[in-house]
């Protein structure tokens, strides 16, 4: 028997599995890792009136583009994500604006492992809003005394309808490690 044959035998079985592995997809996934505050732009699917949302209600949302770290895609542009309203209010008195806060925030990366998303904050400029109510108030205290400052009570803040396909961009709440294939 001659001596190379085993060595031949062995580099043989070694090339053989080399050759199989590139082609069952055992090749090493890369590890990327996303920093806290990576931006995800996120388009509403459902639309948003922030003077009728109740708490509890479901706003869906999908990400607007491929979210790219390092070079490598870590969530994919369409990735659904679901937020739950957490707080709502309705416009209120001297000016005070409705708001709702959209929570619980939280998207599949291409590992299939969620990746948390900062609340989105929805509220109408606040400034336009609340100069008009306290210029009502004052006025009305100088021009009629204190009937005149429940006048500035009367002032409602105003709310944000937010359309379906609008868009808003928010950012991850944590770093987390993705593994790309």
């Amino acid at each position: 028997m001659n001596k190379y044959t085993g060595i031949q035998a062995r580099i043989c079985v070694i090339t053989t599995v080399l050759f199989a592995l590139q082609f069952t997809g055992a090749a090493a996934a890369t590890a990327v890792h996303v920093p806290a505050g990576t931006k995800v732009g996120l388009e509403f699917v459902d639309p948003v009136d922030t003077g009728t949302v109740k708490v509890g209600e479901k706003v869906r949302l999908k990400v607007v583009a491929d979210v790219i770290v390092d070079r490598h895609a870590v969530i994919k542009k369409g990735a659904p994500l679901t937020g739950v309203v957490t707080y709502a209010q309705n416009h209120g008195a001297f000016g005070q604006p409705s708001r709702a806060t959209l929570g619980h925030l939280a998207v599949m990366a291409v590992d299939k492992k969620p990746i948390a998303i900062h609340d989105a904050v929805i509220v109408p400029n606040e400034i336009n809003s609340r100069v008009g109510a306290a210029a009502a108030s004052t006025a009305g205290a100088i021009v009629l005394g204190p009937i005149g400052l429940l006048g500035g009570g009367l002032v409602k803040g105003g709310h944000v309808v937010v359309p379906e396909g609008a868009v808003i961009t928010e950012s991850t709440l944590e770093a987390a490690t993705v593994m790309v294939p």
